[in-house]
């Protein structure tokens, strides 16, 4: 993950920034890469001082069914070993 986001502060306030991560609900497959996700809000003293997007790094595809089983039984099977 990677944040594009700056902001000057005075020295030592760096400590007291909060960060909020406001993610969409529902969100379900499939995701493209660069779908907005969400967002991340900078909060200093309980003002916001700067937001920026939560994007999708790379596609999601939905999985099937059969897919979904064929992953399980492979689970089960390493554990089982």
């Amino acid at each position: 993950m990677k944040l594009l986001y700056g902001t000057l502060l005075k020295k030592g306030e760096d400590k007291n920034i909060e960060e909020i991560i406001n993610i969409q609900d529902n969100i379900s497959a499939p995701i493209c890469k660069g779908q907005k996700l969400g967002e991340f809000s900078y909060v200093l003293n309980g003002e916001t001082i700067g937001k920026t997007n939560l994007i999708a790094e790379s596609d999601v595809k939905k999985i099937g069914i059969l897919t979904f089983m064929e992953r399980l039984f492979f689970s089960w099977f390493s554990i089982l070993r």
